[in-house]
Parts: C-alpha cells; structure tokens; sequence
C-alpha cells in the first residue's frame, strides 16, 4: 500500500483529523495566494515568463533557481514528492510548474513538448504516485495541495506523505479542498 497505515490508529480519528485540516484549510487561502504572488513577483518567474513569451529555452541554472525558490516557500516540496516515488527530471520539472501556477499552454512552451503529451504525462504521474488511473487535472490538485497540508499540520517532512495522501484520498471522495487559488468539490 502506498499509504503506511498505522493499524493502531483508529480509522475514524484518522478521518476526524483530516476532516480538521480540511477546514482549517479554508482560513489558509490568503496565505497561499500571497505565497504565489510573492513567487511571481521572483527574477526566476519573470524569467521563465519572458522565455516563455519569447519561445527560448530555460537553461540548467534556471531550472535550478525554480527548484530552490519552490522549495524555500513550499518547505521540502522536492522531497515530500521523492518521498512518495523517484521522479524523472521531466516528472519533477511538470510538479515545479505545476506549483507556480504555470498554465498548460505555458509548460508545453517550456518542456517544448505538445499540450496532450503533457496531459498524458500528468495522467502516468498521477498512476505512478498512487497505482490508479486518474486525471491530470487530479495531479494538478494534489500537486497544489501539498503546502497547504504541510503549513496546516506543521507536521515534520517524514510524515508527510502519509498526510498528503490520506488527504488526497478523502478529497477524491467529493470533499471540499483548496488549492488557495480555486476551490474544488
């Protein structure tokens, strides 16, 4: 199982617990929001802006920059993802611009890579995550979803994907959850 299920915790707690982060979820929407606007107010967003607009390609060092600029705000987003499976270069690259809010069209531009593969490439992601078929658009908020797990619990990295998933479990079942930009039901 992907989940490490502690068999000595019962399950209506479990349930109960994640019920309470997804309401304080609720109150977390503004930070999450200034925690975008302050990365797309970053040199490296611009950057991969006008590298987008202008078709040139992002260099390693820029790369480089996204990933440690994600992860000073989004706490160990890199590992919490590693935790759960080893990505590809192309796989953790699609969750940084993901997180940053990069629009499909902007990370086909960016990948150079065409809007489909790259939706097909999110479905394989979201099956290699969780050992289930799904859909993109399901990466996508489980992607988005991970800080506002991390900031809610303030919860050490190591218990992370066990929160994330249980979370993600439960929303998949038509719960409300947010994103901080969009609701989801």
């Amino acid at each position: 199982s992907l989940c490490k299920q502690n068999p000595t915790k019962p399950y209506r707690l479990r349930i109960w617990g994640l019920q309470h982060i997804l309401e304080k979820s609720a109150s977390q929407k503004t930070n999450n929001k200034d925690t975008l606007s302050q990365i797309k107010e970053t040199n490296i967003y611009s950057i991969f802006l006008q590298k987008t607009q202008n078709k040139n390609n992002i260099n390693e060092n820029e790369w480089k920059e996204l990933d440690e600029l994600v992860n000073k705000y989004y706490f160990d987003f890199k590992i919490t993802l590693y935790r759960i499976c080893k990505l590809s270069e192309i796989e953790y690259r699609i969750c940084l611009l993901l997180k940053v809010g990069f629009t499909l069209s902007d990370m086909a531009t960016i990948l150079h890579r065409e809007p489909s593969t790259l939706s097909m490439a999110r479905k394989r992601l979201y099956k290699k995550l969780f050992h289930k078929d799904g859909k993109a658009e399901e990466l996508d908020i489980f992607i988005r979803s991970i800080w506002n797990l991390q900031s809610l619990t303030r919860k050490k990295p190591e218990v992370m994907w066990n929160i994330s998933h249980d979370f993600w479990l439960l929303s998949s079942k038509r719960l409300q959850i947010s994103d901080g930009a969009n609701e989801y039901i």
